[in-house]
């Protein structure tokens, strides 16, 4: 099977996670916005399907030969994302595509094989996220067109532009974002990866009253 070229959008980490607003300081907001970027790249390097992993962001760093980061993309997920795939698409014309956003800490990349292995079946194809609205991967085969729809109900906007749904062929790690409290909650039961796990013994008892770092 061909393999594939994973591209992770990565905002900058004092802009990221707002919605852990109310009860997370901002410090602490940011640790785990990183955290969360870094177990999801992680992950998709390690997957065997996949060739490469393109972050676009601009304060992104890993030490990994298959992570590359591509800087210097305009502001806004979309349009940072079109720039990925412009980049991407340039230089390997001939491969499949996927965009895997930058926050599924519990992701492993066993998770990512299956994802992918679904999505060789279609030329457009997408897995939505745990609550059923969003979405957490979109892969494209080559020579396909797909202008980027994420954030809000992307997974109507998905559907509508041709993709298929394989969310039943995905692993519950691969569809658990973490958006906020609760959901951070679900993904420590389905196991957090390294960075994010670094930062559990403050956050799984995840109380309602304010957490400081």
């Amino acid at each position: 099977m061909q393999k594939w070229h994973v591209i992770v959008p990565v905002k900058r980490a004092a802009a990221g996670k707002s919605r852990f607003a109310p009860d997370v300081a901002p410090d602490l907001r940011e640790q785990l916005a990183r955290a969360f970027a870094l177990d999801t790249v992680s992950a998709a390097a390690e997957a065997t399907l996949v060739e490469a992993v393109h972050v676009v962001s601009d304060e992104f760093a890993l030490s990994d030969a298959r992570v590359r980061v591509l800087g210097g993309a305009p502001d806004g997920l979309n349009p940072a994302l079109a720039y990925g795939l412009a980049v991407v698409r340039e230089q390997h014309p001939d491969s499949p595509v996927a965009v895997l956003l930058g926050d599924l800490p519990a992701l492993r990349g066993d998770d990512l094989d299956a994802v992918l292995t679904a999505a060789h079946r279609h030329p457009l194809a997408f897995v939505r996220d745990a609550d059923g609205e969003g979405t957490t991967t979109l892969a494209v085969q080559p020579g396909v067109d797909y202008v980027p729809v994420f954030g809000g109900p992307s997974a109507a906007a998905h559907l509508a532009a041709g993709a298929v749904d394989i969310s039943g062929d995905a692993p519950p790690r691969a569809r658990r974002d973490v958006d906020g409290v609760d959901a951070l909650r679900d993904a420590a039961m389905l196991g957090l990866s390294i960075s994010t796990n670094r930062l559990a013994s403050a956050l799984v008892p995840l109380s309602h009253e304010r957490i400081e770092p």
